[in-house]
């Protein structure tokens, strides 16, 4: 699965990204870190969000927004028709970038035989191509018990409630925009084609029939039992989160699953493992845990979203558990 993607410069030094596919066409280079709060590039978060949904899949990152501004435009169109040439499997726009209506932008989407997945402005100004009836955009905007919902021609709508998790880059802070939760559609979006090979509207629908398409139903309540499988049973903090947060607790180390006997009933099997690397490690392991103890809880949390949606849309439809994250 090739995607392309249209955004900012970057490097790609996090372990994250290690051993992914991602080659770089830079048009405009340029590295910017705007917040200490926050180190990465607008495209290694981006791109973040991508590989965490599809780690198998081949980024191919045209960088039009770096050290000169003024010609985001024609590098827009440019970029866009080269990625067409190319014949990825679809494309990212993920940037607000303030130009125009141009017809010949709208005519090249319009052709374009590649699905184009495009965010809104976050300050609700009208945004190209998003806005176009040919694209798909993305926006935040509504209140309620669904994390997506359609809008209009090609619009998808987030939950104001949507917030995305960059654990996968070891950043603690929670962060909300257009730009992330179309990202996080685009790798949803291709992992579906990659193994369902369905068109955009069917895989639309897929997602938003689906119980993962619930708001997580987890509150704190610390009158509750859970079996909390963790990688820092050890951790001080750790065992001050489970006071808070629970009566009664089985407590699991992720590299002792297969020894565990699980005798009762739990409210909920908790996985609350803070390493990326850890999880995915473990991965094969805790799902087959997870359906292994099925009869022993009534619901299944993951705390940190390593796990990608089409996983968890697999693990629902074939095994039937739903797992919930608390973030998107």
């Amino acid at each position: 699965m090739r995607i392309g993607v249209i955004d900012s410069d970057a490097i790609f030094q996090h372990p994250f990204f290690y051993g992914k596919k991602i080659e770089i066409k830079r048009m405009n280079p340029g590295y910017c870190i705007k917040n200490k709060n926050f180190p990465f590039s607008h495209a290694e978060y981006v791109c973040a969000c991508i590989l965490l949904e599809n780690p198998t899949s081949e980024i191919l990152l045209y960088n039009i927004i770096g050290g000169n501004a003024g010609n985001e435009g024609e590098l827009l169109y440019r970029s866009l028709e080269a990625l067409i040439e190319k014949n990825v499997d679809i494309i990212n726009i993920s940037l607000g970038v303030e130009i125009p209506f141009s017809k010949e932008l709208y005519d090249l989407c319009k052709k374009s035989p590649v699905p184009i997945v495009a965010a809104h402005a976050n300050n609700n100004q009208t945004a190209y191509p998003a806005s176009y009836d040919n694209v798909i955009g993305i926006r935040r905007e509504f209140d309620g018990n669904v994390i997506l919902k359609r809008s209009g021609n090609q619009n998808l709508l987030l939950n104001n409630k949507t917030y995305v998790s960059f654990k996968q880059l070891d950043q603690e802070h929670l962060m909300q925009g257009n730009s992330w939760y179309t990202a996080k559609l685009t790798g949803i979006i291709s992992c579906f084609r990659e193994n369902k090979n369905l068109g955009i509207e069917d895989i639309v629908d897929l997602i938003m029939s689906s119980s993962l398409n619930q708001i997580s139903s987890v509150k704190q309540n610390n009158s509750e039992n859970a079996i909390l499988v963790t990688n820092r049973s050890d951790n001080q903090r750790q065992k001050e989160f489970i006071k808070q947060c629970f009566s009664k607790v089985h407590i699991i180390d992720i590299n002792n699953l297969e020894a565990q006997k699980i005798v009762g009933y739990y409210d909920k099997l908790f996985i609350d493992i803070d390493k990326y690397s850890d999880f995915m490690s473990a991965k094969k392991d805790l799902l087959n845990f997870v359906y292994d103890i099925r009869d022993a809880y009534k619901h299944c949390y993951i705390r940190y979203p390593f796990l990608g949606y089409y996983d968890r849309y697999r693990f629902l439809t074939e095994k039937g558990i739903l797992i919930e994250q608390l973030y998107f």
